[in-house]
């Protein structure tokens, strides 16, 4: 049942729940109130089979005062910053690498130093993860072997950097200044009022009609871009690399983020000296926090970025400077040696990269220059089937000798890698040692989880023993040779008395 009210932008709608939105001129729903009591509010993913993408500015101001918990769909992709002002705490529960979480994460750190108006933001912020990803479909035109396919999909999740009408990504399509600016508005709040009135400063963003306009006039206001000298914002000019690391640096200082902390560029790039003055602190800002980091020791700051690389970047910055560097994409390995592991960054011991195509683990040590390029160990694992395991870059968080799994069976020696997803033995049908899914274990080296990615015990254990809590783990797809060969897993006799024993476990009391 809907009830009906006049509003000013035209006619708005409400929920029995509460929840008041409006139709856009493309269809979809924006939430624009709430008029409801509850304490905990669902945001449905659509109403009256539209799907709702936007939480507009000060759409639960009514709740000003209280503490409230809202679950927030991925379907949302824009929410206003100051959507939830007036606050006393704001859950937020939502999925993984959701828009939502990332809209949480700037409210939960960055708002006491982002705004003169604090009161627009709510007191205290939490993020509830559910555990789960944030759903997305592939772009036709992006394979899982394409470098690009993690920060690809990474962007999609968020809802920042969308691919064609016709379903491609156009990874090499060079990127446009008025483009980047609508992906910058998207990762600052910004919330189209389509018709508001924005008074034009550049000379080249007239057009209000244009996609282009309330983004660039939205951002201009806030200072997070500039135009040329003349007067122009450079609408239809190819993006260059130095220019998205200055607009990247200027929003995280809107943020409030410490853009300071400079890296010693000169000496790590032979190309440094091209860098246009106006942009070298930025460029120096962006290589300290990893944000860029080069092709074949050269910045290419005057290159025109294409869809991928700017992907990367933001990929990047939200990594970074939002969540803590929880995911960064890996290049791919160089020609020469197949080890290209320069890019990883960790105090701690090891670095472990999973091949989901060869069911292969293989663990890295340092070199003498500090990067993880000595293969050290390498395992039989099986992933998850038909591409349930997540590819990407993570760190490793909890650790269990014992841990329930899905399916109503247990693993040993389990070492969580992201969300739901670990390390951990072949299955048991309980919590006994002589309790193995022999069958399964029959299936190491080839694909058989629900996700997680099953080791025997002893490889399990290596991990549990050996690879601190943040240890970082890329899992990627790969058919070419590795520096090691993947171990000939262990097979069971499926009538031997001992079958309910892995054959590598250490346990004095292993019969095998």
């Amino acid at each position: 049942m809907l009830f009906t009210c006049f509003s000013f932008a035209g006619f708005s709608l409400e929920t029995q729940s509460g929840i008041v939105y409006t139709v856009s001129k493309s269809g979809s729903v924006t939430v624009t109130g709430y008029k409801g009591s509850e304490s905990s509010i669902s945001v449905p993913s659509s109403i009256d089979s539209r799907s709702v993408t936007v939480i507009a500015s000060r759409a639960f101001s009514e709740c000003r005062g209280k503490s409230l918990t809202v679950t927030v769909p991925d379907s949302v992709t824009s929410i206003a910053e100051d959507a939830f002002c007036g606050v006393k705490k704001l859950t937020v529960k939502c999925n993984d690498n959701s828009f939502a979480k990332y809209y949480a994460y700037t409210l939960k750190n960055l708002t006491k130093l982002w705004s003169d108006e604090p009161e627009q933001y709510p007191d205290e912020t939490v993020v509830s993860l559910t555990g789960a990803q944030a759903a997305f479909t592939p772009c036709r035109d992006v394979k899982k072997s394409d470098w690009y396919y993690a920060p690809s999909g990474f962007a999609a999740q968020h809802g920042i950097i969308k691919g064609y009408a016709d379903g491609r990504f156009g990874a090499t399509d060079k990127m446009q200044r008025q483009d980047f600016a609508v992906i910058l508005s998207r990762l600052c709040g910004f919330v189209s009022d389509e018709g508001s009135a924005y008074t034009p400063v550049l000379g080249d963003v007239r057009d209000s009609s244009q996609y282009y306009f309330e983004p660039v006039c939205f951002l201009h206001a806030k200072r997070i871009i500039s135009g040329y000298q003349n007067g122009n914002f450079g609408v239809g000019d190819g993006i260059t690399r130095e220019q998205v690391c200055m607009f990247l640096e200027r929003l995280a200082s809107y943020y409030g983020i410490d853009t300071s902390v400079k890296a010693n560029v000169g000496s790590s790039f032979s190309d440094f000296g091209t860098v246009s003055a106006f942009a070298k602190d930025a460029v120096s800002w962006c290589v300290s926090l990893h944000i860029i980091n080069g092709s074949g020791g050269k910045i290419l700051p005057s290159k025109q970025a294409n869809r991928a690389e700017v992907t990367t970047l933001v990929g990047n910055f939200i990594n970074y400077c939002i969540y803590g560097n929880k995911y960064v994409p890996a290049p791919a390995p160089t020609p020469d040696t197949g080890i290209n592991n320069n890019w990883v960054k960790s105090n701690l011991p090891y670095y472990i990269r999973v091949n989901r195509t060869q069911n292969l683990v293989i663990v890295y040590k340092k070199d003498a220059e500090g990067h993880f390029n000595i293969p050290v160990k390498a395992m039989a694992c099986s992933v998850g089937l038909n591409g349930k395991t997540p590819t990407g870059t993570y760190s490793t968080t909890d650790k269990y000798t014992w841990r329930f799994l899905s399916g109503n069976v247990w693993g040993q020696y389990a070492t969580r890698i992201t969300g739901h997803y670990l390390f951990h033995s072949v299955p048991y049908y309980s919590k006994s040692k002589s309790d193995l899914e022999y069958n399964e274990y029959n299936k190491l080296g080839q694909p058989a989880s629900l996700g997680c990615i099953r080791l025997c015990v002893a490889d399990a254990k290596w991990i549990y023993d050996n690879c601190p809590s943040g240890t970082v783990v890329t899992i990627y797809d790969s058919s070419a040779k590795e520096p090691m060969a993947k171990p000939a897993p262990v097979r069971i006799n499926t009538g031997d008395s001992r079958r309910g024993w892995d054959p590598t476990d250490p346990d004095p009391r292993n019969p095998w």
